[in-house]
Parts: C-alpha cells; structure tokens; sequence
C-alpha cells in the first residue's frame, strides 16, 4: 500500500496530505480496520455479524461507535444517547455559500436536487427545491405519515393547506406595522377575557375583522 505524500504549497507555506490511493480491494472484517484520523483516533471497522459499517472515535481509552452505515440497506444514523449527524456548513470566502444536497435515486444526471444553503452575506438559511440548469423549480410537500400532506409550497411561493388543516393563532402583543406592501393577520385580547382577529396594515391601520362573542 503506497505511503501518503506530503505536500507545502509554496505560496502559503500551508501544508497538506495527498490522500492514499488504494490500487486494490481493500476488505475489511471484524480484526481490520482502516485509521482515518491523523493522531489514530478515528477508525473507520465492519462488522460483520450486524452487517454494518462503523466509523468510531478513540478518547484515548475506549473505541466509541459514532456513525453506522449498514451494507444492505445504506441506512446512516448516529449512535449513543442524544446524538445527531452534524453536517457543518463552511463556505470558501466571504459572502459566499456552502450547500448541503439530497439527490434524487430515479435522475442519474443529479440534476434535481433539495438543497439547503447557508448564505453568510445575509446571515441566513435557505432551502430550495431545484432541476439544476432548467430553471425548473419543484414545490415542496411537508408529510406526516397518516395524515398525508399538511403544508405546501408551490411553484409560485404559495403556502398551501392541501389536507383540511387549519392556522391556530396565539392571543400576542399588537406587533405594528410591517414593511411596504405587507399586513401582518393576530389575535389579540380585546381589552378583557376575549380574542380578536386583526390586521395591521404597512401604514398602521388596524382592522379588527373577527370577535369572540
């Protein structure tokens, strides 16, 4: 097996690894694992009698299983108590955006994709639902499994109720007018014990326009 090269890029002085290259089969069974951390700390093992993949962790006593990919299925989940695939999201440079993609199995082109973005510039999330290069943009369905489709997003921007669902509002503080060419729709107490539906338009006008009685 090749050794790996170490490398200084002249101009930053930053020095890196060229990762190895296998030149054949590599098979792994319950005595052999491959070491992927650089202090030998992070192991990637199979386990054959679960038919799984671990890559686990060393804290300098214990391996800890903290991924599992299973052979069969290709199911990821963590392992342990309380723990969570952390996707970290680093964008190259200032202003620009990292991008975390779910493709679709049925477009081998990987054209049509479901994207989260974190834009930095505007300090925000952002999710997308895409055909790359078509300019074709896909709605997007919320589902519970049961129910069917409880919120939609369409084509346009729409937010849709496609199952007979219903917006339950909290009585609030009236929040004030919003931007140009905005209302913003609240309950709000009445001044007593009851609830109002109202509207604040951009200018500040308010409509009370539903009373409980």
């Amino acid at each position: 097996m090749p050794q790996p090269q170490t490398h200084t890029d002249p101009n930053t002085q930053v020095r890196w690894t060229k990762p190895q290259r296998f030149e054949r089969d590599v098979q792994l069974s319950d005595d052999r694992y491959i070491v992927l951390g650089s202090d030998q700390d992070v192991r990637l093992v199979f386990d054959s009698a679960n038919g799984v993949f671990l890559i686990q962790t060393n804290d300098g006593a214990t391996w800890w299983d903290r991924l599992t990919l299973e052979a069969i299925n290709y199911d990821l989940r963590p392992e342990g108590n309380d723990q969570a695939i952390n996707v970290r999201l680093i964008p190259t440079g200032t202003g620009e955006r990292s991008q975390l993609q779910l493709l679709s199995a049925s477009d081998p082109a990987n054209t049509d994709v479901f994207r989260l973005d974190r834009d930095e510039a505007n300090d925000e999330w952002v999710i997308q639902a895409t055909k790359v290069g078509s300019g074709v943009v896909r709605p997007i369905n919320i589902n519970i499994t049961g129910v069917g489709d409880v919120l939609r997003v369409d084509t346009s921007g729409n937010l849709i109720l496609p199952n007979g669902n219903y917006l339950e509002l909290l009585e609030m503080a009236a929040p004030g007018a919003g931007g140009a060419n905005t209302v913003r729709i609240y309950a709000v107490e009445d001044g007593g014990t009851l609830t109002d539906l109202a509207a604040v338009f951009q200018d500040g006008t308010v409509d009370i326009f539903a009373q409980e009685v």
